[in-house]
């Protein structure tokens, strides 16, 4: 039992358990099904979830500002698949977990991939794999393991429930992976890479400019991304930085996927056109598997300052203007 546990109060122990227990009992039933039922199930209820007024809103308000062109009919098809394939990965993380040998199945890394893994490793060459939410996300470091020699690192987000961060945190490294907290992550990654090892980290999410984000272009406007890949170039010039992950095949099996950014680091006149290439190529990925993608986010939350009336014309329902706190933390003082 780690120490966080121990000093939690009673009924904080009592209100997370509660919260455990479902996904716990979940997990050991989504690992007895087989494949074709899981399936099935993550499409059922991935439906339902689609079609619940919220979430189809906002699922479909999002698709709308990446693909203008599409119908309303083209949007829903890519949106219902998009919340399919979110429940699916969800199941697979336990289903995977409960026999290894699914994944020798069903996962497979491509000889692009096999080829930048082997370079790393050969010419002790660090590199920062930059993963967008598409297809499984969380699957290229559950299947390092079985080519590499050296362990992945991961960067993830430590759930506040102690019972849920332990037996997450357990699943992303049970195969040997090296789970770095999201929050303070730099100095971890920072660490992992001068051991020459592979650092996968999510990029497509809001960070606040006052914790390193900049306004970056992304799907046709501008949304605040983290500079974290700039940074770590800075203090290791030699790291590697490619955007890749796994996504589904038509036959219901996972490919890896990964991708160069068209110069070094060190070719780029600022940090902003460095992050800007990586968001353009991610870009090019999601266009390329929309369906695959996670809409169900408000990825298109924070307005920027500097928007143009067309960009501010396609701007989302739930846009807002960010507080001059999402700028300088300072100001909450």
């Amino acid at each position: 039992m780690t120490d966080k546990k121990k000093n939690l109060k009673l009924s904080k122990k009592i209100k997370y358990s509660i919260e455990y227990m479902p996904i716990a009992f979940l997990s050991k039933t989504i690992g007895i099904l087989p494949r074709k039922a899981v399936v099935a199930l993550a499409n059922f209820i991935g439906f339902w979830i689609f079609y619940f007024p919220t979430s189809y809103r906002l699922i479909t308000a999002n698709i709308k500002v990446a693909f203008p062109e599409k119908n309303s009919s083209e949007i829903r098809k890519i949106g219902l698949k998009s919340m399919q394939s979110i429940i699916l990965m969800f199941f697979e993380s336990f289903w995977f977990r409960a026999d290894s040998k699914r994944i020798e199945q069903y996962v497979h890394l491509t000889p692009e991939v096999l080829d930048e893994f082997a370079h790393t490793e050969n010419t002790k060459t660090p590199m920062l794999l930059v993963v967008p939410h598409l297809g499984n996300w969380e699957i290229v470091g559950q299947t390092s393991p079985y080519y590499l020699s050296t362990p992945m690192a991961v960067v993830a987000k430590k759930f506040r429930n102690p019972y849920l961060a332990d037996f997450i945190s357990n699943s992303r490294g049970e195969f040997g992976n090296i789970v770095i907290d999201s929050k303070g992550a730099a100095r971890q990654m920072l660490k992992c890479l001068k051991k020459n090892m592979i650092v996968c980290t999510l990029i497509d999410q809001n960070t606040r400019v006052r914790d390193g984000g900049v306004f970056i272009d992304f799907l046709g406007l501008p949304v605040p991304s983290s500079k974290i890949a700039a940074f770590i170039c800075k203090k290791m010039p030699n790291v590697k930085v490619m955007v890749g992950g796994g996504r589904r095949t038509s036959d219901g099996n996972i490919i890896s996927f990964i991708k160069p950014l068209p110069k070094k680091y060190s070719e780029y006149d600022n940090d902003k056109d460095f992050i800007q290439d990586i968001m353009t190529v991610t870009g090019e990925v999601i266009k390329k598997y929309p369906e695959q993608y996670l809409w169900f986010y408000k990825r298109f939350q924070n307005i920027s300052p500097d928007a143009t009336e067309e960009e501010l014309a396609r701007y989302p329902y739930y846009a807002i203007h960010p507080h001059p706190r999402f700028f300088d933390g300072t100001l909450e003082k």
